[in-house]
């Protein structure tokens, strides 16, 4: 759930224009059609653009406009025919290769849209074409060379609308990806220096606090984006999260409640949920969350370690049985999950199978003091003496090793 929130490809179109000696006409359409455009009525804007054409078929403006029209009634097509169009007519039209690259990016053809930006960057170099072009390598998880492109925007002092603080912004999530924890921050603090009201940047900065433990740092971004409106339903998801790691069992709570209300079931959530309930020393609500969360996901190994946990501290060792069954099923070559349903046969009277997973436990983690001296326990047991006295000294001399 932790997803940074990046800010879109700038989708700053342009009209290519060869207006010279151009039929009164075919311009007057032009005109017309250029005014339902910007009045967002695509249908009838097209059907200037296409007159326009029809007097004079060569007419890039119109063909450009048709083009932007019909993206905006999602023809992307349409839209790509009109623009390969005109680069048949002229390839290094920077204008067109960035429609193109922005209809590619809008259609998740990532590396299409690199192309056409680098074409258009070869002819002219502008903040908006690195920033598009970073955006693409960004959703292709390609972060150093988004990095790259973000710097390249950024050294050339964009001051444009908001391009600066969106240029920050993706930088400091494709940062954070590169484990540049501090860059990020330092990309974060940037753009709510410059606008201060800027949730999205609060947001993730919040969530890279969260990821290098500063809790408290990151709580507080939270709380100024739920002040601003909570427009990422995931904030209270997080900020829910951070509290447990700080022990603020019931505000956690309350803030996985805010979280289901507004997203629905989540695994995720129940299982925070269940985790703070059990501190708070409601083992109910717990094992209901975690059911839940099990229900929801019935791989969700969490869950059942979480509920077989509780199951196995009220001394419900069949319910608990089951759960750590299912683990080991999940994880087969999780020692603890041996240990702990080892545990639980022996406490059944199940010596024979206690055996065979402290055996398997120890098989993992030869290492484990824990596993032989359970296992000393069950050859009690069994009768097997000597076996007993052979792995509780062996657990001893682990113990001594790891002192040493």
């Amino acid at each position: 759930m932790m997803i940074k929130k990046i800010s879109l490809l700038w989708i700053c179109l342009y009209f290519t224009v060869y207006a010279f000696g151009q039929d009164p006409r075919a311009k007057e359409f032009f005109v017309a059609g250029k005014r339902k455009l910007r009045a967002k009525e695509y249908q009838k804007a097209i059907e200037y653009f296409n007159k326009a054409l029809e007097v004079n078929k060569v007419d890039v403006s119109a063909m450009g406009a048709r083009g932007i029209a019909k993206m905006g009634l999602k023809d992307y097509k349409g839209a790509t025919n009109d623009f390969n169009a005109i680069l048949q007519l002229n390839p290094r039209d920077a204008r067109t290769l960035n429609n193109l690259g922005t209809v590619q990016m809008i259609q998740k053809e990532y590396k299409g849209a690199i192309q056409s930006f680098s074409r258009a960057l070869k002819v002219r170099r502008h903040p908006m074409l690195f920033f598009n072009r970073g955006i693409s390598h960004y959703q292709l998880k390609q972060y150093k060379q988004a990095v790259k492109d973000f710097d390249q925007g950024l050294a050339m002092r964009p001051t444009k609308g908001n391009l600066p603080i969106r240029l920050h912004n993706n930088r400091g999530n494709a940062r954070d990806m590169l484990g540049n924890h501090k860059g990020a921050i330092a990309d974060y603090t940037a753009v709510i220096n410059k606008a201060p009201g800027n949730d999205n940047a609060l947001y993730n900065r919040g969530l890279t606090y969260k990821k290098i433990y500063k809790y408290k740092e990151a709580i507080a971004d939270f709380d100024k984006v739920i002040k601003m409106g909570a427009k990422f339903k995931e904030v209270y998801y997080h900020r829910g999260m951070c509290r447990n790691a700080t022990e603020d069992y019931k505000g956690a709570v309350a803030d996985f409640n805010k979280a289901i209300e507004l997203q629905g079931d989540d695994v995720l959530v129940y299982n925070g949920r269940g985790y703070a309930k059990q501190n708070l020393r409601d083992d109910k609500g717990a094992i209901a969350d975690f059911s839940k969360a099990i229900e929801l996901d019935p791989n969700n190994s969490l869950g059942y370690y979480s509920r077989g946990g509780l199951r196995l501290q009220a001394q419900d060792f069949k319910a608990a049985l089951t759960d750590f069954d299912k683990i080991i099923q999940l994880k087969p070559k999780d020692e603890k999950a041996y240990l702990t349903r080892g545990n639980i046969k022996f406490k059944l009277g199940d010596y024979k199978g206690a055996l065979a997973d402290f055996d398997q436990a120890i098989k993992l983690a030869p290492k484990s003091r824990k596993g032989y001296f359970m296992r000393g326990n069950v050859k009690q047991k069994l009768g097997d003496l000597e076996g007993a006295e052979a792995d509780w000294m062996k657990a001893g001399q682990v113990q001594g090793k790891k002192r040493n």
